[in-house]
């Protein structure tokens, strides 16, 4: 595919600790998969008593709530729709976040009259009911009704896209892969990022941190992040989200460090430009070590994939997670590097499973300017699928335990796949035409 990059392990250790954290999305007697209930408190969860409640019961009385939020606010909605949009700038701290939340009991909507786009729009809408700009940073946001999405970014995201898009257009991946922790999965980088990037381009650039979405209903347009680091995602329904503005979910732009977790994600209609248009969870343009578990993503039309990571996404983790009803349930495109996807459960996808940068199918050798390097691919299922796995063009990546059905590894690849270092089940021989469930087994 095309690069899209404007719109742009941690591990089994983290993993295992995030398993904790995390419950699994339950499916309802129509079958419907939704979030498990949160019902920790707003405080608890963000981690500190607030230092001031500020109860809130009008549009213009948010407005200015938000416009005047200090570090510590517990900003409290009586019941009841408020017309925005609204847009954050103001920053909590790590020991004071800022909290927005329902009265207790009260059913809130926050929503906002928002221009429509053209089916064929080719970039993330970025008009938003609740848009997060300028970098503001430690906000939770629980369990509020937001229809029209949400938009978090830093500030000056075009720059280091530009940085980005015209090293990509060059083919020149040497220096993009000179980003600290681009290269070698190491997650203590991620604060370096940013300042490399705003070293060589001037850009003035700073990230918007720690933005937390819990329990959330979000319809309409889906959750946009662009230089947004070590935020969170958690038991949130995004669902209807409407032609032209984007995937239900997408981390874009240096956004890296995020834990997506528990959400539902579903009915992204149809885009006139192109699939990465009409994903459920995409990560892409260097959003690296985000962890994406315990989500079900269903129900995308047309080309729409499950959840993907393209243009030098790297050392992501996606564990756990349920999709069904799709294109292709999860796509590792242009230039993933060290991506784990671990025991993820795809079914009823309409072309495969999972699928390895299949635009590069016709390559003699792998590429390190848009092929897949190191993934670690282990305990994965599909069913009614009629694809498992199929594979345009990497290396060095590990196939264990994945029952999946048919396998398809590229003419060109199948020549190169054991000078490449890619191996199945421990073999470097060629993976067999069909992953029975037998050779899923040890998970």
């Amino acid at each position: 595919m095309r690069p899209q990059l404007s719109p742009l392990r941690a591990g089994a250790l983290a993993v295992t600790a995030l398993l904790a954290l995390c419950s699994a999305p339950v499916a309802s007697a129509s079958g419907t998969s939704h979030p498990t209930a949160d019902t920790s408190s707003a405080s608890a969860w963000s981690g500190a008593v607030p230092l001031r409640t500020v109860p809130v019961a009008t549009s213009p009385g948010l407005v200015q709530a938000l416009q005047g939020a200090l570090a510590g606010d517990r900003i409290v909605l009586a019941a009841g729709t408020y017309s925005g949009p609204f847009s954050i700038t103001a920053s909590g701290t790590s020991a004071h976040p800022i909290v927005v939340e329902p009265a207790a009991g009260a059913a809130v909507t926050l929503r906002a009259s928002l221009p429509t786009r053209a089916c064929a729009a080719a970039g993330p809408d970025e008009e938003r009911t609740l848009e997060f700009h300028h970098g503001a940073s430690y906000w939770t946001v629980r369990g509020l009704t937001i229809a029209g999405g949400v938009l978090v970014s830093g500030e000056h995201p075009d720059v280091s896209n530009g940085w980005l898009a015209g090293l990509v257009a060059s083919h020149n991946w040497q220096d993009r892969r000179k980003l600290p922790g681009s290269s070698v999965n190491d997650p203590s980088q991620v604060g370096l990022q940013v300042p490399y990037v705003d070293a060589l381009t001037s850009g003035s650039l700073t990230t918007s941190d720690a933005i937390k979405l819990v329990s959330d209903v979000v319809t309409g347009k889906g959750i946009f992040a662009r230089l947004a680091r070590y935020g969170v995602i958690r038991n949130t329904v995004v669902k209807d989200v409407t032609c032209g503005s984007g995937p239900g979910i997408w981390l874009a732009n240096l956004s890296s460090a995020w834990t997506i977790a528990g959400n539902d994600v579903s009915t992204v209609a149809h885009s006139d430009a192109s699939h990465y248009m009409q994903e459920g969870i995409r990560m892409s343009s260097a959003s690296n070590y985000n962890t994406v578990i315990h989500n079900t993503v269903h129900d995308l039309p047309d080309q729409g994939r499950g959840i993907t990571t393209d243009v030098d996404a790297s050392f992501n983790t996606i564990s756990f997670n349920t999709i069904r009803a799709v294109a292709i349930g999860i796509s590792d495109e242009q230039s993933g590097w060290g991506n784990t996807w671990d025991h993820n459960h795809v079914v009823g996808a309409r072309q495969s499973g999972y699928s390895f940068r299949m635009e590069d199918i016709g390559l003699v050798g792998p590429s390190r300017d848009t092929s897949t390097y190191s993934d670690v691919v282990s305990c994965n299922t599909a069913t009614a699928t009629p694809v498992g796995i199929e594979a345009g063009s990497m290396a060095g990546s590990t196939f264990t335990s994945n029952a999946v059905g048919t396998v398809s590894i590229g003419r060109a690849m199948r020549a190169y796949w054991a000078s490449s270092g890619d191996t199945w089940n421990g073999s470097s021989a060629l993976p067999p035409a069909v992953s029975s469930p037998a050779t899923g087994s040890g998970c």
